[in-house]
């Protein structure tokens, strides 16, 4: 990529990645949490059981896919956008100066619906945000009883209690991430996600 583009090729699509995480993150988070709020109260008798995590991060997966497709959908072109392309022993420049670029050129050519490209194969991606946010709330679940057993038992707290007490939220989020990586991986080198890739290149040449 150095030799070919230069570092700056290196964060491509680096701008759309920030403007996207801000919202997804908060779109998702505020899913969930309302999600596990209203469907516990109004179809669990107030609990919070594991159902009702599982359907409250699908929807909010769902959501957050919906609403933020086009952000990665530019992300992705940009990231596909080679400085430079041979083409008929020619050279040309980049095909996308900038974000905005990208989107105007997307949205003349392709109308609107064109940011929305290979959303239905992005839902295939809530699986592992359902399963990473089911993971999580079991895992504190199961840190929240440990310290009730600890308070009850009477006993003196040891240095190991302190470091769960401490990382113990860090450790079940990075836990759930890493199960829930591994378990729907092979969605993520599936040449159709999280976008019409082929379209792309088509696009290019």
């Amino acid at each position: 990529m150095h030799r070919l583009e230069g570092y700056r090729a290196l964060f491509k699509g680096l701008g759309p990645n920030l403007i996207g995480v801000v919202p997804a993150r908060s779109i998702n988070f505020f899913v969930v949490g309302n999600g596990k709020r209203i469907i516990g109260e109004r179809m669990n008798g107030g609990k919070e059981d594991a159902w009702v995590v599982l359907v409250s991060a699908a929807l909010a997966g769902v959501v957050t896919s919906t609403v933020t497709n086009p952000i990665w959908l530019i992300k992705t072109r940009l990231q596909l956008d080679r400085n430079v392309v041979e083409r008929s022993g020619g050279q040309v420049g980049r095909r996308y100066r900038n974000s905005w670029d990208c989107i105007k050129q997307v949205v003349r050519g392709e109308g609107i619906r064109g940011l929305y490209k290979g959303m239905s194969a992005s839902y295939l991606g809530v699986s592992e945000s359902t399963l990473q946010w089911v993971l999580y709330e079991e895992m504190k679940k199961s840190l929240a009883k440990r310290e009730e057993r600890l308070v009850e038992s009477g006993r003196e707290t040891g240095w190991w209690d302190e470091v769960v007490r401490w990382t113990g939220s860090t450790g079940a989020a990075g836990s759930a991430k890493l199960v829930a990586a591994l378990a729907t991986y092979p969605h993520e080198v599936n040449p159709y996600f999280p976008f019409p890739f082929s379209s792309l290149y088509q696009n290019q040449n």
